[in-house]
């Protein structure tokens, strides 16, 4: 009897703790709502990573992919240039792409108030639809398809300098010198977890859990249900049959957190791409957001450039395949996307 008490006791304590956890993220996602300044643009702050430093004097750089050196003004002033190649990979679908992004409005709304019930279910619990959002039934579908598309790629390539199959063996093979990164979302952790999962079975390899990633927005799916420096073993949408214990499968030590509700998605694309250049390798297999996506292609692609990167968002398990150039002038970070490397790889 008393093992049967104490059982409720803590299920009741659980619960309780859910609906306030989850009533403060609700309290900030209606701050978020009103008062975000997340996909606003301010100034980077000096000494930060700001391209500008080098901007001015863009067209006096002879470029060159190790070092290239100032022709005019700063005689003598080394620019240093390094790279890193990102494989991008966005979401599969999640339970808020469902509710609005599907079909005409009119079943938009009645998608809504299901949502709103389905929330209401579980309140007491650790889930949610709306909170960093999961991924929904057919999201989880995508990412298998991904998987298997990614399990055929483990077969070696006709050329294995160029074939697109040959990048997506990153996402499914421990290559040497090469990270499996993810923003702090679920949707997001997820779609790592089931595309890599063949990857992440080696001994050693982990999820990057990184909350520079976190999207960009003031909805309240961009916010993330997990505590920082939490593991997200709670909250997940599946269970993989001969996964990894939590502790052995994610690396939480850049995981810092919610975005702050006067925050900057900008100042976060710079902070992921000092923390890039910070790791020993050299390709990152980067699992994300669209509109996240987006911005770092409008950031960091030279402005003259036209893509479609800048104005589209990537779909649903897109993957894409870019180079990011770190230069270094007297000390100041400014970073670029090599434009004639990206490539959309599914």
């Amino acid at each position: 009897m008393t093992t049967a008490v104490d059982a409720m006791l803590r299920a009741l304590l659980e619960a309780l703790d859910n609906v306030w956890r989850k009533t403060q993220l609700l309290s900030i996602g209606v701050l978020h709502l009103l008062f975000s300044s997340d996909s606003r643009r301010p100034r980077i702050a000096a000494g930060a990573a700001v391209r500008a430093a080098t901007s001015t004097s863009a067209s006096t750089v002879q470029r060159t992919y190790g070092t290239a050196r100032l022709r005019s003004g700063t005689q003598g002033t080394e620019l240093k240039a390094k790279k890193k190649q990102i494989i991008f990979v966005r979401h599969a679908e999640s339970e808020w792409n469902v509710v609005f992004n599907r079909g005409v409005w009119w079943m938009a709304i009645v998608r809504f108030f299901r949502a709103v019930v389905r929330e209401a279910l579980l309140l007491p619990t650790s889930d949610s639809i709306f909170i960093d959002s999961p991924l929904s039934r057919l999201g989880i579908r995508q990412v298998k398809a991904l998987y298997l598309h990614v399990s055929e790629a483990l077969t070696p390539p006709e050329d294995p300098a160029t074939a697109p199959s040959n990048l997506l063996r990153y996402l499914g093979s421990p290559v040497p010198k090469s990270i499996v990164v993810a923003s702090n979302l679920r949707r997001a952790i997820d779609t790592a977890r089931i595309a890599s999962a063949t990857r992440l079975d080696a001994p050693g390899e982990k999820i990057h859990v990184v909350s520079y990633l976190q999207e960009i927005g003031r909805n309240i799916d961009t916010l993330a249900l997990t505590n920082a420096y939490a593991l997200p073993s709670q909250t997940l949408s599946t269970t993989l049959q001969g996964e990894k214990e939590v502790d052995d499968l994610f690396n939480v030590s850049e995981s810092h957190g919610n975005k702050a509700v006067l925050g900057s998605g900008r100042q976060r694309l710079y902070s992921f791409a000092q923390w890039s250049f910070c790791q020993s390798a050299e390709v990152l297999v980067v699992y994300g957001h669209s509109h996240w996506f987006r911005a770092f292609c409008q950031e960091f692609f030279p402005g003259h450039v036209f893509h479609t990167a800048k104005t589209e968002k990537l779909p649903n398990c897109g993957v894409v395949s870019l180079e990011l150039e770190e230069q270094v002038i007297d000390g100041k970070q400014s970073y670029a996307i090599v434009p004639e490397s990206f490539q959309f790889v599914r």
